[in-house]
């Protein structure tokens, strides 16, 4: 039996798994059974919580998709999700998540500590890439992404162009796609085509490539709200880092008990 909590940030949704006392780390099997919308209990991506190997963090989160069971660098969503528990456990109003990517410093900006700030650190910038005669920002925030901005989101069919740039051979490691609408100059309307999920409601890091590439072409504030299909994060850079502001929302917690276990 497995011990979970399921949480979601703007709709990006997770099931999270606590294993600092020692409990098995579940297989890529389990959590593409557990992740499945129809048969099991449904998710975006699998968190694994266990105890940091930094002195500096306060817990380690591992990521993997739940599609096809492959690890992954970041997800901020998830990181707001996971500070938002911890602080909840804890009392505390301020933790550090490490993840592959590197050390993550959270806030809570409210009493019910379900509204987190996260430092994402610097964004890297690289060449632009050409898709279908439009030029896309290459942005790394732990995690690749490359982004378009064009005059309307929503005429972009995103199910046909996403995988397609995602499994380029361009990007070795595949890439997250955004297409981005500038609506005001401090407010932005972007989609989402995550690597190996697909079209999902919210993507935390890929907000924050958006914002950061938005913001260094001069295309959008400082700071900009950026707006998905699942709600807004506001997107700030201060001092060369990227600061995401947002939700993290508790849905339930459970156990998981497969039939053939």
């Amino acid at each position: 039996m497995i011990e979970f909590h399921k949480m979601h940030g703007l709709g990006n949704d997770f099931i999270i798994v606590d294993c600092r006392d020692g409990a098995a780390v579940p297989s890529a099997d389990i959590i593409m059974a557990m992740g499945d919308r129809k048969t099991g209990i449904g998710c975006d991506q699998f968190i694994i919580l266990s105890a940091p190997k930094s002195a500096d963090a306060d817990i380690f989160m591992q990521i993997v998709n739940a599609a096809d069971g492959i690890e992954v660098e970041a997800c901020g969503n998830a990181t707001r999700c996971v500070a938002s528990l911890l602080m909840q456990e804890t009392g505390q109003d301020a933790i550090v998540v490490e993840t592959v990517a590197g050390l993550l410093h959270c806030a809570a900006e409210n009493a019910g500590k379900t509204q987190i700030a996260v430092n994402m650190g610097a964004a890297t910038h690289d060449d632009t890439k050409t898709f279908f005669g439009r030029d896309g920002y290459v942005v790394s925030i732990g995690n690749p992404h490359i982004i378009f901005f064009v005059d309307d989101v929503m005429a972009i069919d995103l199910e046909d162009v996403g995988p397609q740039i995602e499994t380029d051979d361009v990007f070795p490691n595949r890439t997250n796609v955004e297409f981005a609408q500038i609506i005001g100059d401090d407010e932005i309307r972007m989609r989402v085509w995550e690597r190996g999920e697909g079209i999902t409601q919210a993507c935390g890091t890929g907000a924050c490539a958006t914002g950061a590439a938005a913001i260094k072409a001069g295309l959008g504030a400082n700071p900009v709200t950026i707006v998905m299909d699942g709600g807004a994060l506001t997107i700030s850079e201060k001092g060369g880092d990227i600061y995401m502001s947002g939700p993290a929302s508790y849905v339930c917690r459970g156990v998981y008990a497969p039939s053939d276990a």
